[in-house]
C-alpha cells in the first residue's frame, strides 16, 4: 500500500531540513546516527498517515482513474487486500510511533520540540483523511497537506539537525515550499474530483469552478514570491537558495495555465520535483563551503 515514489520524496523533504539547519545553525554537522534516528523515528507517523489515506479512500481509488500521480495506490482492487488491513496497519504504525516518540523524547535521542513536532504532523496527517472532520473531505485538504509536507515536515528536519534549539523564525525557510505543495495537491486532486464528489470528498476541485481554481493556483505561485522576500528579510534565509527558488518559480506560471485545461497533474508535479531538487542542493552546497 506505500508508495515508495512518495517516501522517497519524504527523505528529501526531510533531507531539505537537515542540510538547512545544518547550514545556517551549526557548528559542527550532525552525526549520520542522530540524522538516522530522527528520520527512523518520523518513519512510523508517516506510513501511519498514508494507511489512513489509503483506507479512507477506498471508495474514491476504486472510481478515478488512477495515474502515477493521483489516484492512490491501486493496492486493494490491484492485490485483492482487504481494506481492514489499511485500518489495522494504520493503527499499528501509529502505535509503534507514538512509543517511539515517547522512548526518543524520555531518554533525550529526539528533543522536546521535535517530539512535539512528529506529534502535530501525526494530528494533521490523520485528521486529513479520518476523525469526526476529515479535513480532505471538507475542503481544507490541500492547506493542511501544505502545511503538513511542505512546512512542518522540513521544519522537523532541521529541528534534528540542531538538535532541539531551533529559532521559531526559521519556519518561514519552509513556506515558500509549502506555497508550492498547496498548487500540488490542487493539481493532483483535480483527476479526482467526479470521483471524489462521488463518495462526498468535498475537495476544492470538486467545489469550486475551474477559473477560480485558476486564480487560486496563481496566488499559490505569487505565495511563493512573497513569502522567500519575507523569508530573506525576517527569517534569515540565504539569498543562495532564495535564487534556487525563485529561479523554478516562473515554471509554476507554466504549470498553471496547464491546470484544469488538462487531466493529467504531471506539469505542477514535475515543477515541484525541480523545487525540491533545487532546494537540496542549494543548500547542501551551502553546507559544504561553510
Amino acid at each position: 500500500m506505500a508508495r515508495p515514489d512518495q517516501l522517497l520524496l519524504m527523505v528529501f523533504v526531510y533531507l531539505i531540513g537537515v542540510l538547512a539547519g545544518t547550514a545556517t545553525y551549526t557548528v559542527a554537522p550532525p552525526s549520520l546516527v542522530s540524522v538516522s534516528v530522527g528520520f527512523g523515528v518520523y518513519l512510523p507517523i508517516a506510513l501511519s498517515v498514508h494507511y489512513a489515506n489509503e483506507y479512507a479512500d477506498y471508495e474514491t481509488d476504486r472510481l478515478t482513474t488512477r495515474t502515477r500521480f493521483s489516484g492512490g495506490s491501486g493496492a486493494f482492487d490491484r492485490l485483492a487486500i482487504d481494506r481492514q488491513l489499511a485500518k489495522y496497519a494504520t493503527i499499528g504504525t501509529g502505535i509503534l510511533g507514538g512509543v517511539l516518540i515517547t522512548v526518543g523524547v524520555v531518554t533525550g535521542v529526539v528533543s522536546l520540540f521535535s517530539g512535539v513536532l512528529l506529534c502535530t504532523i501525526a494530528l494533521l496527517g490523520w485528521g486529513y483523511s479520518v476523525g469526526p472532520y476529515p479535513l480532505a473531505w471538507n475542503g481544507l485538504g490541500e492547506i493542511d497537506n501544505a502545511l503538513l509536507g511542505g512546512v512542518l515536515l522540513p521544519w522537523y528536519g532541521l529541528s534534528i539537525a540542531v538538535d532541539g534549539s531551533v529559532p521559531i523564525t526559521s519556519v518561514l525557510f519552509f513556506v515558500p515550499f509549502g506555497c508550492a505543495v498547496f498548487c500540488n495537491l490542487l493539481a493532483t486532486t483535480w483527476p479526482d474530483r467526479q470521483a471524489d464528489a462521488a463518495v462526498g470528498k468535498f475537495t476544492l476541485a470538486t467545489q469550486w469552478p475551474s477559473s477560480s481554481l485558476k486564480r487560486m493556483y496563481f496566488s499559490g505561485v505569487l505565495g511563493i514570491i512573497l513569502t522567500t522576500a519575507l523569508a530573506i528579510y525576517i527569517g534569515g534565509l540565504p539569498l543562495f537558495v532564495a535564487i534556487g527558488m525563485l529561479a523554478v518559480t516562473p515554471l509554476l506560471f507554466w504549470s498553471a495555465r496547464q491546470y484544469t485545461a488538462q487531466e493529467s497533474p504531471f506539469p505542477t508535479v514535475f515543477v515541484m520535483l525541480l523545487f525540491v531538487t533545487t532546494q537540496v542542493i542549494s543548500w547542501a552546497y551551502l553546507c559544504i563551503i561553510y
